[in-house]
């Protein structure tokens, strides 16, 4: 029995698309793969699959849940189960926080250190393991936010997170998919943004399509057949 996670935030969660957001999407599409095999008595696939984003988390909550959340989920006795992580985090780390009374600043070195700690913990419980890189933003609609002038997203940070987690998954062999190179280089990347830092439908579709395609470019029906 077969299990795929997705961790992340509140992309990752689905806001703000109609259909649930592309990791719902995915799921779904594992669904009836697993549903098609079980009435297909020559094909093995078997996958469940579960979102697990939520939103406002950043890499440092991805790390807490890890202990308590996931061992509910898989039989980590059971060495023979395949249990697939695909992890999407980064933008809740991107913001500064630039009021005057506090900061929430995280630090290049910071950020570096925790992708490597929540890889390092991830690993201890799955069978394979692949990142995502964060989205690009409306720089003229999130920086500020709106709704928390206090937090202010550019995209020259989310580059720079990004690149973070690409050499990190680079120097330990995780599998990576770039999210802020293919969209930044779009014409019509803003047009994708519900509110200049979630994906809307279309956005979320596309994302869905990527990212199943890169799950399938390394190996997913395989493991799980």
């Amino acid at each position: 029995m077969g299990k795929l996670i997705f961790l992340g935030d509140s992309v990752t969660a689905g806001a703000w698309d109609e259909q649930g957001g592309w990791a719902n999407r995915i799921c779904s599409k594992v669904m009836a793969l697993t549903a098609k095999a079980y009435h297909d008595k020559q094909n093995s696939f078997y996958c469940f699959p579960y979102n697990l984003g939520v939103s406002g988390n950043t890499v440092q909550d991805l790390i807490d849940r890890l202990d308590d959340e996931l061992p509910r989920r898989f039989d980590l006795e059971n060495v023979k189960e395949e249990r697939e992580f695909l992890i999407s985090i980064g933008i809740n780390d991107v913001a500064p926080d630039m009021s005057l009374n506090k900061s929430k600043v995280v630090e290049e070195q910071e950020f570096e250190e925790k992708i490597r700690t929540l890889i390092s913990k991830a690993q201890q419980i799955s069978t394979h393991l692949a990142f995502t890189g964060i989205l690009p933003v409306d720089e003229d609609l999130v920086a500020p936010l709106p709704w928390d002038e206090t937090m202010v997203f550019t995209n020259e940070r989310v580059q720079t997170f990004e690149n973070i987690i690409e050499n990190v998954c680079a120097q330990l062999g995780v599998p990576f998919l770039s999210f802020y190179k293919p969209w930044i280089k779009r014409d019509d990347y803003k047009h994708l943004l519900f509110d200049g830092l979630h994906p809307n439908t279309k956005g979320h579709e596309i994302l869905a399509e990527q990212i199943f395609q890169f799950i399938l470019d390394h190996d997913f029906i395989k493991r799980h057949s």
